[in-house]
């Protein structure tokens, strides 16, 4: 049930909409509700294992790979709490804004794309302010990286998980950022990346 609530054409990917578009009836839609909390409540979900089969279903989704595309997405947020918030670049805005940003790696093929790999980026000013970490639940050992550095992070773990190397592409987030280029030639990797003058 979990899975095909993430799969659902709902718009809102949360329990209630998800209950409510797979069950045949109100009072199933309650029940499976339910069924969904105590499911994502009680399961030990490990990052590595899902992490696979999210590739594993991308390779048979996608078919013949043609890129990896690194971006990054902004959620515009209002106040201070949420982890990595902060007044930052919004792609979705098109300008600065109150947002948490997530670093996202996809594999493209002709005719679609699946994400693999996504993470939260944590600003230093959250690396670097111990006790707003430990209030939103952020581990003490977390240290800062910039984008482009969980981006190269998340194309190791992906060659090493077994997908053939492609060719990367990245808007200038990334491809202004010289340590990043070089990380792709130190792994033989072709790309094109926007660089701004």
């Amino acid at each position: 049930a979990c899975v095909e609530a993430r799969l659902s054409t709902a718009k809102r990917k949360t329990h209630q909409p998800a209950g409510i578009q797979l069950a045949a009836t109100p009072e199933q839609a309650c029940g499976l509700r339910q069924k969904l909390n105590r499911t994502t409540l009680s399961t030990r979900w490990s990052d590595d294992q899902a992490r696979l089969r999210l590739l594993e279903v991308a390779r048979q989704h996608v078919g013949r790979p043609v890129a990896l595309i690194i971006d990054d997405t902004g959620f515009i947020k209002k106040g201070d709490k949420s982890p990595g918030v902060q007044r930052q670049y919004c792609g979705k805005a098109g300008k600065r804004e109150n947002c948490q940003l997530v670093v996202s790696t996809h594999l493209s093929g002709w005719n679609c794309s699946q994400p693999l790999q996504a993470e939260l980026y944590l600003p230093e000013v959250w690396i670097n302010d111990l006790e707003r970490r430990r209030q939103a639940g952020i581990p003490d050992e977390m240290e800062f990286r910039t984008k482009p550095q969980i981006a190269l992070e998340q194309v190791d773990w992906i060659l090493a998980a077994g997908l053939p190397p492609q060719i990367i592409l990245a808007d200038a987030g990334y491809g202004n950022s010289g340590p990043f280029r070089e990380g792709l030639r130190e792994r033989n990797l072709e790309y094109v990346v926007a660089i701004q003058p």
